[in-house]
Protein backbone atom coordinates (compact mmCIF):
# COMPACT_ATOMS: atom_id res chain seq x y z
CA UNK A 1 0.00 0.00 0.00
CA UNK A 2 2.60 2.11 -0.54
CA UNK A 3 2.24 6.03 -1.67
CA UNK A 4 4.21 8.09 -3.86
CA UNK A 5 3.37 10.92 -1.89
CA UNK A 6 7.44 11.55 -0.56
CA UNK A 7 10.07 12.01 -2.86
CA UNK A 8 14.26 12.30 -1.71
CA UNK A 9 13.53 9.84 0.79
CA UNK A 10 11.79 12.69 2.80
CA UNK A 11 9.63 12.69 5.50
CA UNK A 12 6.44 13.25 7.35
CA UNK A 13 5.97 14.68 10.84
CA UNK A 14 3.86 14.21 13.13
CA UNK A 15 2.39 17.39 14.19
CA UNK A 16 -1.25 18.93 15.69
CA UNK A 17 -3.83 21.34 14.57
CA UNK A 18 -6.38 22.51 17.68
CA UNK A 19 -10.11 21.82 16.86
CA UNK A 20 -12.54 24.22 17.81
CA UNK A 21 -12.75 23.19 20.97
CA UNK A 22 -9.44 23.14 22.48
CA UNK A 23 -8.70 19.85 24.58
CA UNK A 24 -11.48 18.01 23.74
CA UNK A 25 -10.77 14.87 22.84
CA UNK A 26 -12.96 13.36 19.70
CA UNK A 27 -13.45 9.55 18.25
CA UNK A 28 -11.15 8.89 15.35
CA UNK A 29 -12.18 5.40 13.58
CA UNK A 30 -10.11 4.03 10.68
CA UNK A 31 -12.02 1.53 8.19
CA UNK A 32 -9.49 -0.51 6.13
CA UNK A 33 -9.39 -2.76 3.23
CA UNK A 34 -6.84 -4.35 1.49
CA UNK A 35 -7.22 -6.00 -1.57
CA UNK A 36 -5.22 -9.63 -2.26
CA UNK A 37 -4.50 -9.13 1.67
CA UNK A 38 -5.83 -11.70 4.20
CA UNK A 39 -4.75 -12.11 7.50
CA UNK A 40 -2.00 -10.27 8.90
CA UNK A 41 -0.52 -7.41 11.11
CA UNK A 42 -0.08 -3.36 10.60
CA UNK A 43 1.86 -1.07 12.38
CA UNK A 44 0.86 2.36 13.74
CA UNK A 45 4.04 4.37 13.59
CA UNK A 46 5.44 7.63 14.35
CA UNK A 47 6.73 8.69 10.89
CA UNK A 48 10.01 10.75 12.72
CA UNK A 49 10.86 6.94 14.32
CA UNK A 50 10.69 4.05 12.03
CA UNK A 51 11.13 1.79 15.15
CA UNK A 52 8.68 3.01 17.65
CA UNK A 53 5.34 0.95 16.78
CA UNK A 54 3.14 3.02 18.87
CA UNK A 55 0.34 0.73 17.97
CA UNK A 56 -0.75 -2.33 16.07
CA UNK A 57 -4.17 -3.28 13.52
CA UNK A 58 -4.80 -6.62 13.14
CA UNK A 59 -6.29 -7.26 9.58
CA UNK A 60 -8.66 -9.88 8.76
CA UNK A 61 -9.74 -11.15 5.69
CA UNK A 62 -8.33 -8.08 3.90
CA UNK A 63 -9.93 -5.49 6.65
CA UNK A 64 -9.09 -3.59 9.77
CA UNK A 65 -11.01 -1.16 11.71
CA UNK A 66 -8.75 1.12 14.40
CA UNK A 67 -10.52 3.33 17.02
CA UNK A 68 -9.24 6.23 19.55
CA UNK A 69 -9.17 9.31 21.04
CA UNK A 70 -7.58 12.40 19.91
CA UNK A 71 -7.30 16.12 20.91
CA UNK A 72 -5.76 17.48 18.12
CA UNK A 73 -4.86 15.93 14.42
CA UNK A 74 -1.96 13.79 14.16
CA UNK A 75 -0.02 12.41 11.26
CA UNK A 76 0.87 8.95 11.44
CA UNK A 77 1.96 6.13 8.86
CA UNK A 78 0.41 2.52 8.76
CA UNK A 79 2.82 -0.26 7.02
CA UNK A 80 2.21 -3.94 7.44
CA UNK A 81 4.90 -5.72 9.78
CA UNK A 82 7.35 -7.76 7.75
CA UNK A 83 7.10 -5.49 4.02
CA UNK A 84 9.21 -3.11 3.42
CA UNK A 85 8.91 -0.02 5.46
CA UNK A 86 8.25 2.22 2.34
CA UNK A 87 4.97 -0.23 1.58
CA UNK A 88 2.84 1.73 3.81
CA UNK A 89 0.57 5.41 3.49
CA UNK A 90 0.60 8.39 5.64
CA UNK A 91 -2.81 9.40 6.68
CA UNK A 92 -4.03 12.01 9.40
CA UNK A 93 -5.73 10.72 12.69
CA UNK A 94 -8.89 13.67 12.42
CA UNK A 95 -11.58 13.35 14.20
CA UNK A 96 -14.45 10.99 12.51
CA UNK A 97 -14.20 7.99 9.89
CA UNK A 98 -11.02 7.69 7.88
CA UNK A 99 -11.68 5.20 5.17
CA UNK A 100 -8.70 3.42 3.66
CA UNK A 101 -8.31 1.39 0.46
CA UNK A 102 -5.27 -0.46 -0.64
CA UNK A 103 -3.62 -3.81 -1.71
CA UNK A 104 -0.09 -5.47 -0.18
CA UNK A 105 1.73 -4.32 -3.30
CA UNK A 106 3.90 -1.88 -3.55
CA UNK A 107 2.67 -0.96 -7.14
CA UNK A 108 -1.15 -0.69 -5.37
CA UNK A 109 -3.20 2.76 -5.19
CA UNK A 110 -3.97 3.45 -1.47
CA UNK A 111 -7.39 5.85 -1.46
CA UNK A 112 -8.16 8.00 1.64
CA UNK A 113 -11.12 9.70 2.28
CA UNK A 114 -13.72 10.16 4.90
CA UNK A 115 -12.66 13.56 6.71
CA UNK A 116 -11.16 16.61 5.30
CA UNK A 117 -7.61 17.07 6.07
CA UNK A 118 -7.33 13.38 4.59
CA UNK A 119 -9.35 13.79 1.22
CA UNK A 120 -7.23 16.85 0.66
CA UNK A 121 -4.20 14.72 1.04
CA UNK A 122 -5.53 12.04 -1.38
CA UNK A 123 -6.12 14.44 -4.23
CA UNK A 124 -2.38 15.41 -3.70
CA UNK A 125 -1.28 11.82 -3.69
CA UNK A 126 -3.29 11.24 -6.94
CA UNK A 127 -0.96 13.66 -8.82
CA UNK A 128 1.97 12.14 -7.24
CA UNK A 129 0.43 8.43 -8.30
CA UNK A 130 0.59 9.69 -12.38
CA UNK A 131 4.04 11.47 -11.51
CA UNK A 132 5.75 8.41 -9.81
CA UNK A 133 5.44 5.85 -12.44
CA UNK A 134 8.20 6.66 -13.86
CA UNK A 135 10.62 6.05 -11.16
CA UNK A 136 8.40 2.40 -10.22
CA UNK A 137 11.50 -0.04 -9.58
CA UNK A 138 13.93 3.15 -9.53
CA UNK A 139 15.96 2.35 -6.50
CA UNK A 140 17.09 -1.36 -7.57
CA UNK A 141 18.00 -0.20 -11.04
CA UNK A 142 20.24 2.73 -9.47
CA UNK A 143 21.68 0.22 -7.03
CA UNK A 144 22.24 -2.48 -9.70
CA UNK A 145 23.86 0.33 -12.10
CA UNK A 146 26.28 1.39 -9.32
CA UNK A 147 27.28 -2.31 -8.03
CA UNK A 148 28.07 -2.90 -12.10
CA UNK A 149 29.64 0.39 -12.99
CA UNK A 150 27.42 1.74 -15.25
CA UNK A 151 27.61 5.12 -15.94
CA UNK A 152 25.55 4.85 -18.69
CA UNK A 153 22.91 3.60 -16.97
CA UNK A 154 23.45 5.90 -13.79
CA UNK A 155 23.44 8.92 -16.52
CA UNK A 156 20.09 7.77 -17.43
CA UNK A 157 18.07 7.00 -14.35
CA UNK A 158 19.82 10.19 -12.24
CA UNK A 159 18.48 12.81 -15.07
CA UNK A 160 15.07 10.77 -15.05
CA UNK A 161 15.16 10.95 -11.42
CA UNK A 162 15.56 15.20 -11.49
CA UNK A 163 13.25 15.68 -13.79
CA UNK A 164 10.10 14.03 -11.93
CA UNK A 165 11.66 15.43 -9.04
CA UNK A 166 11.04 19.16 -11.01
CA UNK A 167 7.42 17.56 -11.83
CA UNK A 168 6.71 16.91 -8.23
CA UNK A 169 8.32 20.18 -6.92
CA UNK A 170 5.84 21.85 -9.53
CA UNK A 171 3.37 19.61 -8.59
CA UNK A 172 3.35 21.15 -4.87
CA UNK A 173 3.57 24.79 -5.61
CA UNK A 174 0.39 24.28 -7.91
CA UNK A 175 -1.32 22.59 -4.48
CA UNK A 176 -0.35 24.99 -2.23
CA UNK A 177 -1.50 28.18 -4.77
CA UNK A 178 -4.71 26.21 -5.27
CA UNK A 179 -5.80 25.20 -1.78
CA UNK A 180 -5.36 28.11 0.77
CA UNK A 181 -4.42 27.35 4.00
CA UNK A 182 -4.69 24.00 5.38
CA UNK A 183 -3.33 20.91 7.53
CA UNK A 184 -1.78 19.22 4.01
CA UNK A 185 -1.30 22.78 2.69
CA UNK A 186 1.55 22.67 5.26
CA UNK A 187 2.85 19.17 4.74
CA UNK A 188 3.02 20.12 1.33
CA UNK A 189 5.44 23.20 1.91
CA UNK A 190 7.45 21.06 4.93
CA UNK A 191 7.87 18.50 1.85
CA UNK A 192 8.54 21.18 -1.10
CA UNK A 193 11.14 22.60 1.22
CA UNK A 194 12.45 19.55 2.70
CA UNK A 195 16.14 18.98 0.68
CA UNK A 196 18.05 21.93 -0.29
CA UNK A 197 15.15 24.68 0.32
CA UNK A 198 15.46 28.30 -0.54
CA UNK A 199 14.42 30.48 2.40
CA UNK A 200 12.96 33.71 0.18
CA UNK A 201 10.66 31.48 -1.85
CA UNK A 202 9.85 29.69 1.44
CA UNK A 203 9.77 32.68 3.49
CA UNK A 204 6.87 33.99 1.07
CA UNK A 205 4.72 31.19 1.71
CA UNK A 206 5.44 30.88 5.32
CA UNK A 207 3.66 34.79 5.26
CA UNK A 208 0.74 33.07 3.69
CA UNK A 209 -0.23 31.18 6.51
CA UNK A 210 -3.38 33.02 9.49
CA UNK A 211 -1.56 33.13 12.81
CA UNK A 212 -3.25 29.86 14.20
CA UNK A 213 -1.45 27.68 11.67
CA UNK A 214 1.99 29.38 12.59
CA UNK A 215 1.12 28.95 15.68
CA UNK A 216 0.44 24.86 15.23
CA UNK A 217 3.30 22.38 16.17
CA UNK A 218 3.41 21.67 12.52
CA UNK A 219 3.57 25.07 11.65
CA UNK A 220 6.71 25.88 14.67
CA UNK A 221 7.83 23.19 12.54
CA UNK A 222 8.06 24.99 9.07
CA UNK A 223 9.10 28.10 11.09
CA UNK A 224 12.44 26.45 11.99
CA UNK A 225 12.90 25.34 8.62
CA UNK A 226 12.52 28.53 7.11
CA UNK A 227 15.12 29.89 9.98
CA UNK A 228 17.38 27.22 8.42
CA UNK A 229 16.93 27.64 4.82
CA UNK A 230 17.71 31.79 5.73
CA UNK A 231 20.76 30.42 7.69
CA UNK A 232 22.40 28.69 4.80
CA UNK A 233 21.07 31.14 2.05
CA UNK A 234 23.78 31.59 -0.68
CA UNK A 235 26.16 35.03 0.19
CA UNK A 236 25.54 34.58 4.34
CA UNK A 237 28.59 32.90 6.19
CA UNK A 238 28.72 29.68 6.81
CA UNK A 239 27.84 28.69 10.10
CA UNK A 240 30.99 27.43 12.15
CA UNK A 241 31.15 24.00 13.74
CA UNK A 242 33.60 21.65 15.24
CA UNK A 243 33.49 18.12 14.79
CA UNK A 244 36.51 15.12 15.51
CA UNK A 245 38.59 13.59 12.24
CA UNK A 246 39.24 9.48 12.54
CA UNK A 247 41.80 10.70 15.13
CA UNK A 248 39.83 12.30 17.08
CA UNK A 249 41.66 15.64 16.48
CA UNK A 250 39.28 18.56 16.68
CA UNK A 251 39.05 20.38 13.05
CA UNK A 252 36.71 23.57 13.10
CA UNK A 253 35.44 24.86 9.79
CA UNK A 254 36.45 28.42 10.21
CA UNK A 255 40.71 26.73 10.23
CA UNK A 256 40.07 26.43 6.27
CA UNK A 257 39.28 30.08 5.94
CA UNK A 258 41.29 31.50 2.81
CA UNK A 259 40.60 28.45 0.92
CA UNK A 260 37.00 27.85 -1.55
CA UNK A 261 35.90 24.81 0.69
CA UNK A 262 33.14 21.53 -0.05
CA UNK A 263 31.50 20.78 3.21
CA UNK A 264 30.19 17.37 2.07
CA UNK A 265 27.43 15.66 3.96
CA UNK A 266 27.32 11.82 2.90
CA UNK A 267 27.97 8.11 4.52
CA UNK A 268 29.12 5.14 3.77
CA UNK A 269 25.76 3.44 3.43
CA UNK A 270 23.90 6.06 1.07
CA UNK A 271 24.39 4.38 -2.87
CA UNK A 272 24.10 7.86 -4.32
CA UNK A 273 26.69 9.59 -2.05
CA UNK A 274 29.24 6.77 -2.63
CA UNK A 275 28.34 7.81 -6.59
CA UNK A 276 28.83 11.65 -6.34
CA UNK A 277 31.84 10.57 -4.67
CA UNK A 278 33.35 9.76 -7.88
CA UNK A 279 32.36 13.40 -9.07
CA UNK A 280 34.29 14.90 -6.08
CA UNK A 281 37.62 12.86 -6.75
CA UNK A 282 37.58 14.14 -10.31
CA UNK A 283 36.83 17.81 -9.24
CA UNK A 284 39.66 17.53 -6.38
CA UNK A 285 42.48 16.24 -8.34
CA UNK A 286 41.54 19.14 -10.49
CA UNK A 287 41.42 22.38 -8.22
CA UNK A 288 43.07 20.94 -4.95
CA UNK A 289 46.42 22.56 -5.98
CA UNK A 290 44.54 25.74 -6.71
CA UNK A 291 42.99 26.32 -3.27
CA UNK A 292 40.29 24.06 -3.05
CA UNK A 293 39.70 21.86 -0.18
CA UNK A 294 36.65 19.60 1.06
CA UNK A 295 35.65 18.78 4.47
CA UNK A 296 33.52 15.40 4.28
CA UNK A 297 31.03 15.66 7.04
CA UNK A 298 29.74 11.79 7.98
CA UNK A 299 26.96 11.05 9.83
CA UNK A 300 27.98 7.30 10.03
CA UNK A 301 27.22 5.68 13.08
CA UNK A 302 29.92 2.67 12.02
CA UNK A 303 33.01 3.78 12.38
CA UNK A 304 34.56 0.56 10.37
CA UNK A 305 32.30 1.23 7.66
CA UNK A 306 33.00 5.04 6.95
CA UNK A 307 36.84 4.20 6.92
CA UNK A 308 36.63 1.79 5.06
CA UNK A 309 34.30 3.59 2.57
CA UNK A 310 37.03 6.35 2.71
CA UNK A 311 39.70 4.50 1.49
CA UNK A 312 37.56 2.06 -1.40
CA UNK A 313 36.27 5.60 -3.17
CA UNK A 314 39.80 7.02 -2.42
CA UNK A 315 38.48 10.13 -0.46
CA UNK A 316 41.82 11.84 0.02
CA UNK A 317 40.72 14.79 1.71
CA UNK A 318 39.45 15.92 5.03
CA UNK A 319 37.10 13.86 6.99
CA UNK A 320 34.78 14.49 10.11
CA UNK A 321 32.58 12.53 11.70
CA UNK A 322 29.30 12.87 13.99
CA UNK A 323 27.73 9.57 15.10
CA UNK A 324 24.61 10.92 16.06
CA UNK A 325 23.32 10.72 12.39
CA UNK A 326 20.49 12.54 11.34
CA UNK A 327 20.46 13.86 15.36
CA UNK A 328 23.81 15.61 14.49
CA UNK A 329 23.83 19.07 15.63
CA UNK A 330 25.84 20.21 12.81
CA UNK A 331 23.25 18.03 10.44
CA UNK A 332 20.39 20.47 11.84
CA UNK A 333 22.25 23.72 12.04
CA UNK A 334 22.72 23.50 7.85
CA UNK A 335 19.15 22.07 7.43
CA UNK A 336 19.63 18.96 5.60
CA UNK A 337 16.91 17.22 4.55
CA UNK A 338 18.77 14.35 3.37
CA UNK A 339 22.12 13.25 1.66
CA UNK A 340 24.08 13.64 -0.36
CA UNK A 341 24.24 17.51 0.21
CA UNK A 342 26.89 20.05 0.59
CA UNK A 343 27.60 23.78 0.64
CA UNK A 344 30.21 25.45 -1.61
CA UNK A 345 32.35 28.09 1.03
CA UNK A 346 34.45 31.39 -0.50
CA UNK A 347 37.26 32.38 0.95
CA UNK A 348 35.99 34.73 3.21
CA UNK A 349 33.48 31.47 5.01
CA UNK A 350 30.38 32.32 2.83
CA UNK A 351 27.62 29.88 1.00
CA UNK A 352 28.23 30.63 -2.70
CA UNK A 353 26.63 27.10 -3.75
CA UNK A 354 24.36 24.42 -2.02
CA UNK A 355 23.28 21.06 -2.83
CA UNK A 356 25.75 20.96 -6.33
CA UNK A 357 25.86 17.38 -7.86
CA UNK A 358 27.16 15.76 -10.85
CA UNK A 359 29.29 18.73 -13.20
CA UNK A 360 27.72 20.91 -11.66
CA UNK A 361 30.02 21.63 -8.85
CA UNK A 362 32.97 21.59 -11.28
CA UNK A 363 31.08 24.27 -13.22
CA UNK A 364 31.26 26.68 -10.08
CA UNK A 365 34.51 26.23 -9.72
CA UNK A 366 35.85 26.56 -12.42
CA UNK A 367 34.09 30.61 -12.44
CA UNK A 368 35.78 30.65 -9.11
CA UNK A 369 39.32 29.54 -8.79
Amino acid sequence: MNRYFLFFGLIFLISCQPFNQQGASQMVTIQGTLNGYDTGTIIMTDPLDRNAASDTIQVTKGRFVWSGTVDSIKAVYLVIKDTPYDNGVHLFLEPGNVYVTGGKSSADIVQLSGTPENERLDSLNKVFDGLSKPLQGYGNAYAKAVQENDLATIDSLTQLYYKVSLQKKQALRNYIAQHGSSYATMFAMYNLYQYNPDGKSLQELYATLPPALQASPMGVKLKDRLDGALRTQIGGAAPDFILNDAKGNPVALSSLKGKYVLLDFWASWCVPCRFENKNLVKAYAGYKDKGFEILGLSIDTDRNAWQQAIAEDGLNWMHVIDQKARESEVYKLYTVGGIPMNFLIDKEGKIVGKGLRGKELETLLQQVL
